[in-house]
C-alpha cells in the first residue's frame, strides 16, 4: 500500500503478507520525508539515489523502515540525505 502527499511524494509504504489462514497482515512499514525546497530531478531522476527508490517530485530527506516483531513495529533502519549546492563546471 502506497501513500502520497499532495506533491506526489511517496511518503509511506506498507507491506502486507498473508498468514497461514490467508488473512493479510502488515509486516513492514516505511516512512519517507522529502525536502520541499529541492526538486528530485535536480539531484537525480525521480528520487532514485543509489539502490534506494522513493519516487516523488521532491528530493528525499530521510527514510525510516520498520518491521513487525512481537506484535509491534520496531525501527530497523534510518537513512538520511543531506544536499548542498555545487557550481557547474
Amino acid at each position: 500500500i502506497y501513500d502520497y502527499d499532495e506533491a506526489g511524494n511517496n511518503i509511506s509504504i506498507i507491506l502486507r503478507e498473508p498468514d497461514e489462514n490467508g488473512k493479510w497482515h502488515e509486516t513492514q512499514r516505511t516512512q519517507n520525508v522529502f525536502e520541499r525546497g529541492i526538486l528530485a530531478h535536480d539531484i537525480l531522476d525521480r528520487g532514485f539515489i543509489g539502490d534506494y527508490i522513493a519516487a516523488g517530485k521532491n528530493a528525499i530527506k530521510s527514510s525510516k523502515q520498520y518491521f513487525l516483531k512481537d506484535g509491534e513495529f520496531k525501527l530497523n533502519e534510518t537513512r538520511e540525505w543531506v544536499y548542498g549546492k555545487c557550481e557547474p563546471q
